[in-house]
């Protein structure tokens, strides 16, 4: 009774299951969208239907009797937090937060009498860094609903349309937060920044082909033109090559090429013969004997492929040389 009488009052119920249509029973109840690959979170929300008689002995919690909209930072506030598809209520809690905020860091409050210069001095910097941590969470706060998609509103959305075809009415400020448990933050982040990097990934794309300059003629096929790509890439891919370039010639400076100069070049030159005459002798004393390979000459028009593939050539070939040895 204490359960139905609280919602009623605070806008979550407005009628009970025995006045309720026996085909409303039927319609599925939304659930969370699929998590992201590496989180075992259940979906949530069917858990909170209560089918049957709701007046027997079911042990509720405190959430269960007042249940609370999703905030990201001003959890502090979350009895009064509007629902997530409320843009104008949540804008107007953001709003009144990040002026409360600033009024503690501005306000000068007067002193009472017989206080102290340490406890003035104490009161002031907790009083502005209250202020300033208040402020700071209605700025991220108002990023939140800046942001083109956020999973909590999509989810308010959907649950205040299921109450409705349920013939539940939804309170205009928290909405049918009654009916569901919200995504939790960790959740919410990793469905965020999934969709933030697919975006990412649709745009790079996107500027891809207009770079590729493909262009779909209607009944001709694609017409495919390559654009430069802009000065700024162009600029930058110069830069890392240069820097690149600058590298690599320092590195051989300081290696390979430091004592290299125009002085020694004579003395270079002498050491790499000495070196190929040293090799030279040390295969001749080995006793492996390395003949010059020789040179075949194909005639004009006939290709390597072709003489290697036709045995006639290789006979004509062989014939000439050895009339030529006789």
């Amino acid at each position: 009774m204490i359960q139905a009488w609280i919602k009623a009052n605070l806008g979550f119920a407005s009628e009970s299951n025995a006045d309720k249509p026996q085909h409303y029973e039927k319609v599925p109840v939304p659930e969370s969208p699929s998590l992201p690959k590496g989180m075992d979170l259940p979906g949530k929300g069917r858990d909170r239907i209560v089918e049957g008689d709701s007046t027997d002995d079911t042990d509720f919690t405190f959430s269960d009797l007042f249940p609370t909209n999703p905030s990201f930072m001003l959890t502090y506030l979350s009895p009064i937090m509007p629902a997530a598809d409320n843009r104008v209520a949540t804008a107007s809690v953001i709003t009144l937060n990040g002026l409360f905020g600033l009024t503690m860091m501005c306000r000068k409050r007067n002193p009472r009498f017989g206080t102290t210069p340490f406890v003035l001095k104490l009161h002031s910097v907790l009083r502005k860094v209250a202020g300033s941590l208040v402020f700071s969470c209605s700025l991220i706060e108002g990023m939140r609903i800046c942001l083109p998609y956020d999973p909590w509103i999509d989810e308010a959305r959907e649950w205040r349309n299921w109450a409705i075809r349920n013939g539940d009415r939804p309170g205009w400020w928290f909405g049918a937060i009654g009916w569901y448990e919200p995504l939790s933050t960790q959740y919410w982040l990793a469905l965020v920044s999934k969709r933030t990097s697919n975006d990412l990934i649709a745009k790079k794309k996107a500027v891809n082909k207009k770079n590729m300059g493909i262009h779909h003629n209607a009944g001709f096929g694609v017409i495919v033109h390559h654009y430069p790509p802009p000065l700024s890439e162009t600029l930058s891919i110069f830069t890392e090559v240069r820097q690149h370039n600058l590298f690599r010639q320092k590195t051989l400076l300081d290696t390979k090429l430091k004592h290299v100069s125009e002085l020694n070049k004579a003395e270079r030159i002498d050491k790499n013969l000495e070196g190929e005459i040293a090799r030279e002798k040390a295969l001749e004393d080995s006793g492996i004997e390395i003949e010059e390979p020789e040179l075949i000459h194909l005639p004009d028009g006939v290709t390597k492929s072709e003489w290697d593939a036709s045995e006639d050539m290789f006979h004509m070939a062989w014939t000439r040389c050895e009339s030529d040895s006789k």
